[in-house]
């Protein structure tokens, strides 16, 4: 299932209110598609990909 990207970052903007660390969510080929870090947006995370 995919999810918009509009909907994962508001997954890890109350993610990261609860836990008070940085979360990423990424798409099926390992593309960061949201983060709190805004500079990781679209960059490929090998660890994901691999999933």
């Amino acid at each position: 299932m995919k999810i918009t990207h509009k909907l994962a970052q508001n997954i890890v903007n109350k993610t990261m209110n609860i836990l008070g660390k940085n979360i990423n969510i990424m798409d099926e080929n390992g593309v960061i598609i949201a983060s709190g870090d805004k500079s990781r947006l679209n960059q490929f995370h090998e660890g994901a990909a691999q999933v």
